[in-house]
């Protein structure tokens, strides 16, 4: 069954809606978890002197050179140990470049709230606790 014009435009005001709303939630997200402070700390992050084994770090050669032919530092899209270690809050960070929720992480039996506890200010807490 073939939509009217009509069906086509409302499916597209309601789309563009919902997208508008998801893109205001994760502004106020990005100011109030503190990830635009996290994302500079990482930028600063020197990834060509940390070893990258693709394989090791289940980073595809393809997907690495997607980022690198880009322009963009590797460090700011692929989770490093040395990253995860140095910079609070960065477990978080990658997770929502991700776009995966809490939820889903625990539903994978990978419950990473206790790293994301301390650095990312979460409604009603203050942002170092």
């Amino acid at each position: 069954m073939k939509k009217s014009s009509t069906q086509s435009g409302m499916d597209y005001k309601t789309w563009s809606l919902d997208q508008f709303t998801k893109s205001e939630f994760f502004h106020q997200k990005l100011h109030e978890w503190g990830l635009l402070a996290i994302a500079a700390a990482i930028e600063k992050i020197k990834g060509e002197t940390l070893d990258w084994e693709l394989s090791l770090l289940g980073i595809s050669k393809q997907a690495w050179d997607k980022v690198i032919h880009r322009g963009i530092k590797p460090v700011i899209v692929f989770a490093h140990p040395a990253v995860l270690q140095s910079v609070p809050g960065s477990v978080g960070y990658y997770r929502m470049l991700s776009m995966v929720s809490q939820k889903s992480m625990s539903r994978v039996g990978v419950s990473v709230t206790r790293y994301e506890g301390c650095c990312i200010a979460k409604p009603g807490r203050n942002a170092g606790l």
